[in-house]
């Protein structure tokens, strides 16, 4: 825990958002990808959900998704 909490003040970012970001980058990791080409998917990825939440009422889709999730860790 101490590598998180280091990783998370050298990106001024809470240790719960560097867990979030490494569980991300994981799952593109397990599929072959390099751990560049990971952050690349990520920010790709992040940057289409942002772009595409505008679209319709993320809110409302996400909400009982992030409560299921949270139920299931």
């Amino acid at each position: 825990m101490d590598k998180i909490n280091e990783l998370a003040k050298e990106m001024n970012v809470s240790p719960t958002d560097v867990l979030a970001f490494v569980r991300c980058l994981r799952i593109w990791i397990e599929k072959g990808f390099t751990f560049e080409q990971a952050i690349a998917k990520h920010m790709a990825q992040m940057n289409r959900l942002a772009s595409n939440s505008t679209k319709l009422d993320a809110r409302a889709l996400i909400v009982p998704m992030y409560d299921e999730l949270r139920e299931v860790e």
